[in-house]
Parts: structure tokens; sequence; C-alpha cells
């Protein structure tokens, strides 16, 4: 992620950030129309050693690119990855810096409980497509198809608004609209209702995370974007694996639906407090 701003500069961040969640997000509603169809030809085994095979183009096409980076004066020099004390005292910089930037780290806190308490509907949509709505291999695929449609709606309206103005309201809103959205799902039962809500929480959770991915890059010094992009991946994607571990415990005792339908609520009333609470956020 780091990568894209020294690509493209200050000015086009924006747009870069909003065609990548595009082509992402593209990748995820064609990836469950192929995922079924590919399971009935050649099983669940042909499945994943196609998907291995596709990461052979992504190795290519990052080896084929190619940028100027000029140095800049006062630099640190480039330290080898087996100097363990560079590393730590690197991470240790990383860490205080988010620590006395609040708007930084508000924006990774939100992206962090946005995940823990949300991502899980991502997990738990086979169990919604076998025991909700009684529909099989293909159905998974329209559920898992339906949200990827939203966000790849949501990344191309990013492209198409461009810079634009009040970052922090989009943030908030579509956060706060995801958990609403969430919500109406989990608790739904008609597969036509669900799947506007699931289209729904597609494009909003895009709107936020794509535009908080622009605002952390903007907010932050460039000998710090690499350490804070990182901390921005693992709050989002760190926090996946712990989420779906309390999501399956709350499950099983408590059920699918209203496991996901709280997590919704966790997040709704974070964000309207963070809303209230944080102006600076809101005049970003």
């Amino acid at each position: 992620m780091a990568l894209v701003f020294d690509l493209v500069g200050h000015e086009d961040l924006a747009n870069a950030i909003a065609l990548n969640s595009t082509q992402f997000q593209l990748a995820r509603v064609l990836g469950p129309v192929f995922a079924g169809v590919g399971f009935r030809l050649f099983g669940l085994a042909g499945c994943f050693f196609a998907n291995g095979l596709s990461f052979a183009a992504v190795v290519i096409g990052l080896a084929m690119v190619r940028f100027d980076r000029p140095e800049k004066a006062g630099a640190a020099p480039d330290r080898s990855l087996r100097d363990k004390r560079a590393f730590i005292q690197d991470l240790t910089e990383g860490f205080r810096y988010v620590a006395t930037r609040p708007r930084v780290s508000m924006l990774l806190m939100i992206s962090a409980v946005t995940s823990l308490f949300g991502a899980p509907y991502l997990s738990m949509s086979p169990v919604f497509a076998r025991d909700i709505f009684h529909l099989g291999e293909t159905g998974l695929a329209v559920l898992m198809g339906t949200a990827g449609a939203g966000a790849l709606f949501g990344a191309l309206f990013l492209a198409y608004l461009g810079d634009f103005r009040h970052k922090g309201w989009f943030v908030l809103g579509g956060d706060l609209g995801f958990a609403l959205c969430l919500m109406c799902f989990s608790l739904s039962t008609l597969l036509p209702v669900s799947l506007i809500f699931l289209f729904a929480l597609g494009f909003a959770i895009v709107c936020s995370v794509a535009v908080t991915n622009t605002l952390l890059q903007k907010l932050v010094k460039d000998e710090m974007r690499g350490r804070v992009m990182s901390m921005f991946m693992l709050s989002f994607i760190g926090a996946m694996p712990i989420g779906n571990l309390i999501a399956g415990a709350a499950s099983h005792r408590f059920g699918v639906q209203h496991t996901l339908a709280v997590g919704g609520l966790i997040i709704a009333v974070f964000v309207s407090i963070v809303a209230l609470r944080r102006p600076d956020l809101r005049d970003l």
C-alpha cells in the first residue's frame, strides 16, 4: 500500500487507491462465480490449485513495477533486514509516532473495531447459505458475489469522486452504514432482502476502508508511511482471525444471526461515539 504513494504522488493518491480497490473488488465479484463453476467441474482441490497458480501473475506484475524515487536530503540510510536492533527500533518508533498522532491512532482503532466485529460475516456466510437460506454452493457464490458487487460499485464511486472534501464523514458514515446493514442482514430471513443489505454493506465498507487508506497516507510523514500502513493492514486483516474466533464461540451459544447482529451494534455504537466526540476526524 505504501508503494502506491511513491508511484502516483500526492495529487493522484485518492484516485489511485480507488482504482486499486476497484480491481480488488472486481476479483471479489468474479471469484465466487468462477469458484462455483470450478467446484462443480474440478472439485475443491482443483479450485485451490488454480488459486495458487493465479498468484504467479501477481509476482510477475510486481517484478515489472518501476519507479524513480528521488533521494531526500537528510533521509535515513537503508538498513539491512538482518539487523534485529534496527527492526526493533523502527517498530518502536512507528508505535510512538502513531501514539502521538490522535487522528492517525483513531483511524487505526476504527479499522480494528470494524474488522474485529464486522469481518466475521465473511466466514459466517456459508452458515447463512446452508442453514438460513437453504442454498448450496451456487447460493453461497451468489451471497459472496453480491457483497463483492456492492464493494465494486463503492470503489467505482470513490474513483468518480476523486480527491473530494469531508473524507472524515465518509469514513464514519461508511462504517456506520456497514454496521446497520450488517445488523439488518443478520436478522433477515428473506433472501432478496438479505441480498440488498449485502450489496449495501459491501458498498459502505469499501467507502470507509479506502478513504481511511487515503487519509492515513496523507496524514503521515514519508519516512513513517510504510510503518503506519503496516499497522493499518495489521489492524484490519490482523483483527479478522481474532474476530472469527470470538464470533465462532459466540455463535455456538447465541446463534449466528444474533452474533453478527451484536457485532454490528457494537460497531454502530463505537462509531457514533467517535463521530460525536472527535470533531477533528469529522473535519478531515
